[in-house]
C-alpha cells in the first residue's frame, strides 16, 4: 500500500501548505504527562510563560490529586479484605482447561501438496485456514484423529469434524466436484457421530474426477 500513503502524504503536505498561506488557525489536543507543556502557546504567541504557569499549577495540585489516587487504592484493598473475612469474595476462576498436544494423521493415502500451490485461491491465500493438501492414491476419506462429525455435506465431498482436543477440520476433495452432485462419492458417517481415527468416512471414485478434467487434490484445514 505504499502507493496510496505516499499521495496520502503529499495531499497532506499541499493542505498544510495551503492553511499556512491562508493564516488558518487550528487548535487540537496535545501530548500526555510532561509532553503537554510544548503544547501550551498563549493568545499572544507565547510559550514560556505559559508554561511555567501551568507547570508551577501542576506542583500545586500535585500532592492532594495524588493523596486522593492514595486514599481511594487503601479503600478499595480494605474492602476487599473486609469482604474475604466475611466470606463474600467472589468465587475463584476455574482453572482453564489444559491445553494437550494432539495428533492429527493424514485423512488420506497420497502426497502431500503445498496448501499455497492448489488453483482454488480462496484455499491456496489461507482465508480458510492453515492447511495442508494432498494429492490422493486412494479414494478413501479416513478420520485422522478421534473426532465428532460436525456436517456431512449432502454432495459428500466435503465434511467438517471436531477433534477431542477442540480443533475443528474441513476435508474437502477435489475441486469443485460439488458440481457432481453426490455422484462417484459415499459417506459412512452421520453429524452428530463419533469417528476414531483411522474410521472410514468417505469412499469417492478417483475415476469419475479425472474424467470430468477436474483436480482431485484434497484439502485438509
Amino acid at each position: 500500500m505504499k502507493t496510496p500513503f505516499y499521495i496520502s502524504c503529499g495531499v497532506s503536505e499541499l493542505m498544510g501548505a495551503a492553511m499556512i498561506a491562508l493564516d488558518i488557525k487550528m487548535y487540537s489536543t496535545g501530548g500526555l504527562g510532561v509532553f503537554v507543556f510544548p503544547s501550551l502557546i498563549g493568545s499572544d504567541g507565547s510559550l514560556l510563560k505559559l508554561s511555567l504557569r501551568f507547570l508551577l499549577l501542576s506542583l500545586a495540585v500535585f500532592s492532594p490529586s495524588s493523596s486522593n489516587s492514595l486514599y481511594e487504592y487503601q479503600i478499595y484493598n480494605s474492602g476487599g479484605e473486609v469482604a474475604k473475612a466475611e466470606g463474600k469474595a467472589d468465587e475463584a476462576a476455574p482453572v482453564p482447561k489444559e491445553i494437550q498436544q494432539e495428533i492429527i494423521a493424514s485423512p488420506l493415502i497420497g502426497n502431500i501438496v503445498p496448501l499455497n500451490r492448489v488453483t482454488d485461491q480462496v484455499f491456496a491465500s489461507g482465508a480458510m485456514g492453515k492447511g495442508i493438501a494432498i494429492d490422493p492414491t486412494d479414494g478413501v476419506v479416513v478420520a485422522p484423529a478421534k473426532a465428532t462429525v460436525n456436517l456431512v455435506f449432502p454432495t459428500g465431498h466435503a465434511i467438517d469434524l471436531t477433534t477431542e482436543n477442540g480443533a475443528e477440520l474441513l476435508i474437502h476433495i477435489g475441486m469443485d466436484t460439488i458440481s457432481f452432485a453426490g455422484k462417484g462419492f459415499k459417506t459412512y458417517v452421520e453429524a452428530g457421530d463419533i469417528g476414531e481415527a483411522g474410521q472410514k468416512l468417505i469412499e469417492f471414485d478417483l475415476a469419475t474426477i479425472r474424467d470430468a478434467k477436474l483436480p482431485v487434490i484434497t484439502r485438509s484445514l
